[in-house]
């Protein structure tokens, strides 16, 4: 099997590729294992580079992504749907939220372990004509997502601080959307939402546990929608929506709606921010559809995935 290693090199720490590059280079050459490194050269790159690779190479392959979730998100959207091709996370960015769904995070620091450990198969969520690997926001934590860049910047800011920073700066703007959803059965939910979340993954923005109940390889997208909230109630409820307790909290009971679905559309008359594993784009109608099984991902670990005892880890 070849390892090809994609290294995104604006993600994490500035100054840190040379080091990253010596220790792929130390781990697999140990392993004595046939390796490869290539260096993404900007946004749809790694994509491409990916895909082609995919389709030009019928033996097994595993991608790694070098860096945080957009980086993931990129290489998994080249790689989704190849039998002969698995996909690890090296988690060398600032956001690395997908990998908070397994057991023992800090395998997937371990080069070695990743080269030899097992893939298990996992869900996508297809997002109009994209992948999205952990979550699919729409409303003000796009609009967060978006901001998040520019505090990212900013010094010993990184991360969780990062967005913590953005959604206090989102909270003097715009904090409510209105659109439809669609729902599979038929049913309609038409309002003003603050946000809507389609999960394939429990965490986002380096600490919000989001979808406390969604599973990445249940076959399920799920969906947790918060209607227009008054300024006065945001900050007071943000600590339990980051704890993961919003679904069961009384003090969200007339705002929240959660259900588990396998598809969904969501149509507006404006344009909406919406965040792809925390990657931007806007459009009017966006169809959600979870694709079961179609992703063989890296699980470092001897322990199973916590999707399957339904632990918090």
């Amino acid at each position: 099997m070849q390892h090809c290693f994609i290294v995104n090199p604006v993600a994490g720490q500035a100054g840190s590729k040379k080091e990253e590059k010596l220790a792929i280079a130390l781990a697999m050459d140990k392993l004595g294992l046939p390796w490869e490194i290539y260096v993404s050269r900007g946004v749809g790159d790694a994509t491409n580079f990916v895909n082609q690779y995919c389709r030009h190479h019928q033996d097994e392959v595993r991608f790694y992504a070098c860096g945080g979730d957009g980086t993931l998100n990129e290489v998994v959207n080249g790689a989704a749907g190849f039998e002969h091709v698995s996909v690890a996370s090296l988690p060398w960015g600032t956001g690395n939220d997908f990998i908070k769904n397994f057991s023992d995070q800090k395998a997937f620091w371990d080069i070695g372990c990743q080269a030899l450990a097992p893939a298990s198969k996992i869900d996508l969520l297809k997002v109009n004509q994209r992948f999205c690997i952990n979550i699919c926001n729409v409303g003000f934590d796009a609009q967060v997502a978006l901001h998040m860049a520019k505090f990212k910047q900013m010094p010993f800011v990184h991360g969780s601080s990062a967005y913590g920073l953005s959604v206090l700066y989102c909270f003097f703007k715009k904090t409510a959307y209105a659109f439809t959803i669609e729902l599979e059965d038929g049913q309609y939910i038409d309002d003003k939402f603050l946000l809507a979340v389609m999960a394939n993954g429990r965490f986002y923005g380096g600490a919000y546990e989001g979808a406390p109940k969604a599973k990445v390889d249940d076959g399920f997208l799920d969906l947790i929608l918060v209607k227009k909230l008054s300024r006065r109630r945001i900050p007071g409820l943000i600590n339990i929506y980051k704890e993961g307790r919003h679904l069961e909290s009384p003090l969200l009971a007339d705002v929240i709606t959660y259900k588990r679905l396998r598809s969904l559309t969501i149509r507006s008359s404006v344009a909406l921010p919406i965040s792809l594993d925390g990657e931007l784009i806007s459009a009017t109608e966006l169809k959600v559809e979870v694709v079961p099984q179609i992703m063989n991902f890296v699980q470092p670990v001897k322990e199973r995935m916590l999707s399957f005892d339904h632990g918090k880890g």
